[in-house]
């Protein structure tokens, strides 16, 4: 069993996804689904929450393309893993608080990817076990299947290196283009899930978010998956992705980033449940812009809790849209279940 998950969050800037869809059905036709997601719940009716606009107190913590960022923690030290960047497949950086100052380590998280995977190693999710070692769910481009697929890799310490578990993908479904950006949740029950991304926009069909019951040591699937959402606005512009939940206050809390990640558009969201498994409701309105936040294509957001407070680690675009920085930001809430930046 793995402990209550501290972070997520893809990608490289020479990715190959696409925010329009397109008519593509030769591409449809490829690769069989490695895993056959359940038909998607109604959303629940009523009116949604409205989105509270991000505040200010958003600190730069890196200044150097760290895409995609996941954090966690050993009690101690403060970990960072993002995208490949800097010839290294998973990077890394490490932090004596929450805060910082945060300081890349140069060190690859996976020197080895499994032999399935070649290259598009995007989105790593790290958390640390129950007994101590650490599960890492990450994003890799398999060229058998002509796709991005989700991966598992464990490690008995932080900074890897991560050993690949299983000869195939964990979750590919290829008539779905794939699947990217899975991040581990406990629920209260001591259930376990990952949430990842069929890949959709790549093949122009729609992008759900899926909620995919796990073993006990987040190593093997344990049932179907389940849609939570659906890319039905349209701010989104065709692409929901990067989904990271909580549970606060009663509730579960589904952070997801919407848009094209490739500017400005890009944007952070979130929707609210009573059940892991929803429905979820969006929350009105947009959570996290480029002008709320001052931050060029705020997403790719992950959670740290920790028992003085929560943390929200994101990217965003530096020198027009050269990279992407590592920025972080406290996490605060108003009522129930409605997340406030730098709170």
């Amino acid at each position: 069993m793995f402990s209550a998950p501290t972070p997520h969050a893809p990608r490289s800037a020479a990715r190959r996804r696409t925010p329009i869809r397109a008519a593509a059905a030769g591409v449809l036709l490829a690769a069989a689904a490695l895993l056959a997601p359940a038909a998607p719940p109604a959303l629940a009716a009523g009116p949604a929450p409205r989105a509270t606009p991000a505040a200010q107190g958003v600190t730069l913590a890196l200044d150097r393309d760290f895409p995609d960022p996941s954090v966690a923690t050993d009690g101690t030290t403060y970990y960072a893993y993002a995208t490949s960047s800097a010839g290294l497949n998973y990077q890394t950086a490490t932090a004596s608080s929450p805060a910082g100052p945060w300081n890349w380590t140069g060190t690859d998280a996976m020197p080895n990817p499994p032999a399935w995977a070649n290259g598009g190693y995007w989105a790593p999710d790290v958390s640390r076990r129950s007994d101590g070692s650490w599960l890492m769910y990450f994003t890799a481009d398999d060229p058998g299947l002509g796709h991005e697929c989700v991966g598992v890799a464990t490690s008995a310490g932080p900074l890897g290196p991560f050993q690949p578990q299983g000869a195939a993908p964990l979750v590919c479904p290829g008539d779905q283009g794939g699947a990217i950006d899975a991040s581990a949740f406990t629920d209260t029950d001591g259930s376990h899930w990952m949430m990842w991304k069929n890949d959709g926009n790549s093949i122009g069909q729609p992008t759900h978010l899926y909620a995919q019951p796990m073993s006990a040591d987040g190593t093997a699937t344990a049932g179907d998956p389940v849609s939570l959402l659906t890319d039905d606005r349209s701010d989104e512009s065709g692409v929901i992705e990067a989904p990271y939940l909580v549970h606060q206050g009663g509730h579960y809390v589904l952070f997801y980033s919407a848009g094209s990640y490739a500017g400005a558009g890009y944007e952070e969201n979130y929707a609210t449940a009573t059940s892991v498994t929803g429905p979820y409701t969006k929350a009105g309105g947009t959570w996290m812009t480029s002008s709320g936040t001052g931050v060029t294509g705020p997403g790719g957001a992950s959670v740290l809790r920790t028992g003085s407070g929560d943390w929200l680690y994101f990217h965003g675009w530096r020198g027009g849209t050269s990279y992407r920085g590592l920025y972080l930001a406290s996490l605060g809430w108003t009522g129930s279940d409605t997340p406030v930046l730098g709170g």
